[in-house]
């Protein structure tokens, strides 16, 4: 068939049959001959991890007019079929006999500009028990024919759709990108009362199929970065819902909302304590892997009205046809400290003592200079897995902090975003053994604070002649900077000194490339006469609903 290359590794998977497809969905038979079994009579890993590829890569191009490049996989197997005779420790695989047959099928679940999300899964065609699921998630590139490949379909001339399919794949060139894969092995579960799988003759088929979705429920309960939470440890907070019936959709609407106990996070009191967390954001889960979901949430009070902790619908309130009509978008540079878990140094530091003085940090490489890259890179995976507008990482220039960028992304999207790159950052930190903190100001002395610079533009500073309104727009914030002060974060004035790049916080001015003032015009602005302006006032622990809200008011309003 087309996808396969003469002599090469997908021969394994001569036989591939395309039964049907459709837009964003192709289906497959592969008979299960003896070299696709393991020594155990099984069906081997490597064989599904490949089908997921392969069909999951068929099913991108029935919508799309690029191709994709896979860069990883990573497998997860779980438990194996029952009857299915002997368990490999290695990957536990399903039982199935000689001769028998899997049946595929992939379905296009997301498709983006540049991000396609393709869900895969095979099952027991027989008993509907099933065997495991995949999703392959590819970066777009290349084009591909699809009219021919609808044409082929149609016509029932299998090989020659796959061989577009295949023509498509050879073509991709290796680009940057995430492919996020997770296989599940699950325990066989046997439809409609079958408490075996059943069998006709020597054939045996698996199928493609959803079980149990975990649905991770997101919400920040307002006291972040303070005194009352903790100004060291504030991590937002989370829970699952099981859903037996997945839900194939990202539009929050088609999320129930949910409730927690108010009176445990100092939002109610016990008399009374419900409140409601309604879906606003729904991303693909990094870590759980497909069906799963992670769901940013707002917190409503029991009247459904928006809790007082609720600064995203303050800043949805003043979004208006003015500012829609200017399209402000923002850019949120956030540093984070990573301390060691229980003693609370900062990692990578001597026991007792402090590093060289800063210097050989920034951006720095090798063992001596950088600590901590390996939860950075996790984290940055996990968050362009999950969607979001990461723009890069960098170590920063104290030892043991770093930054990431997320943007340039609208106001709302920006809190939705920073709020789940945050919890991501926290529960990857888990599986490293190392806690992030947002404190402005982790370690006194002469070191960096921890701060969150704000870029910002509107339509207007982004069109040439736009210098003017970023003028305009730095007057405007020259008058309302004690307001600004007041709520960009908690602990601010430790790190507002006047020095390790930073403006006293009782005085306001800018500068263009001066990373000693309030706000500065970056050089090849100032060059160009548009683009943006960097607020450089906020610290690590601001909530970035309120940056964007008060940046729109200010200049806008």
């Amino acid at each position: 068939m087309g996808v396969i290359a003469d002599e090469a590794f997908d021969t394994t998977l001569e036989g591939l049959e395309v039964t049907g497809g459709g837009p964003g969905s192709v289906s497959c038979k592969l008979p299960v001959t003896k070299k696709l079994q393991n020594r155990y009579g099984t069906l081997h890993g490597g064989c599904i991890a490949t089908l997921v590829d392969v069909v999951g890569s068929a099913a991108l191009v029935t919508l799309s007019d690029k191709g994709g490049v896979s860069l990883a996989i990573n497998t997860l197997y779980l438990n194996p079929m029952p009857g299915g005779g002997t368990v490999v420790v290695e990957a536990k695989l399903v039982k199935l006999g000689s001769g028998g047959t899997v049946v595929v099928e992939a379905k296009l679940v997301k498709l983006g500009r540049d991000v396609a999300s393709i869900e895969v899964a095979l099952r027991d065609d027989a008993s509907g028990a099933l065997v495991a699921t995949g999703t392959h998630v590819k970066k777009l590139v290349g084009a591909s024919d699809l009219s021919q490949f609808f044409r082929a379909l149609e016509q029932q001339q299998q090989p020659d759709a796959l061989k577009l399919v295949g023509s498509s794949l050879s073509s991709n060139q290796h680009t940057s990108s995430t492919m996020a894969f997770t296989m599940q092995r699950l325990n066989a579960r046997v439809a409609a009362g079958r408490a075996t799988p059943a069998r006709a003759g020597r054939r045996l088929a698996v199928r493609v199929n959803a079980v149990g979705q975990k649905l991770e429920y997101l919400w920040y309960d307002g006291q972040e970065g303070t005194a009352a939470k903790g100004m060291m440890f504030n991590e937002m907070r989370s829970k699952t819902k099981c859903m037996m019936q997945p839900i194939e959709s990202l539009n929050p609407a088609d999320f129930p909302d949910w409730s927690y106990d108010g009176s445990s996070t100092g939002q109610a009191k016990g008399n009374n304590s419900d409140c409601i967390i309604k879906p606003v954001r729904v991303v693909p889960d990094p870590i759980r892997g497909a069906p799963h979901l992670m769901i940013m949430c707002e917190v409503l009070s029991p009247n459904g009205e928006p809790h007082p902790s609720n600064t995203r619908a303050q800043l949805a309130a003043l979004i208006n046809e003015k500012v829609e009509a200017e399209a402000p978008l923002f850019g949120f540079e956030q540093e984070y400290t990573m301390l060691n878990k229980g003693t609370g140094t900062v990692l990578g530091w001597p026991e007792g003592g402090y590093p060289a003085p800063q210097g050989p940090f920034y951006c720095g490489v090798g063992t001596n200079s950088v600590f901590g890259r390996p939860l950075a890179e996790a984290h940055m995976e996990a968050c362009l897995a999950a969607g979001l507008t990461i723009s890069g990482i960098n170590a920063e220039v104290m030892p043991g902090q770093w930054e990431y960028q997320i943007g340039p992304v609208g106001p709302l999207a920006l809190g939705d975003e920073v709020m789940i790159s945050r919890w991501l950052l926290h529960r990857i930190g888990e599986d490293y053994g190392i806690s992030c903190t947002f404190d402005p100001k982790p370690v006194k002395g002469d070191w960096n604070g921890t701060g969150a610079h704000t870029n910002y533009s509107t339509e207007t500073m982004r069109n040439p002649g736009g210098m003017d309104a970023i003028m305009a727009a730095i007057e405007k914030l020259s008058k309302t900077h004690a307001e600004h002060i007041s709520q960009y974060g908690t602990g601010n004035e430790q790190r507002l000194t006047g020095k390790h790049e930073t403006c006293d916080i009782n005085t306001f001015r800018f500068g263009v490339a001066d990373r000693g003032s309030s706000i500065r015009i970056p050089l090849p602005v100032q060059l160009k006469g548009y683009g943006y302006l960097e607020d450089r006032r906020p610290a690590a622990n601001v909530d970035p609903y309120t940056v964007a809200r008060l940046l729109i008011k200010t200049t806008l309003l």
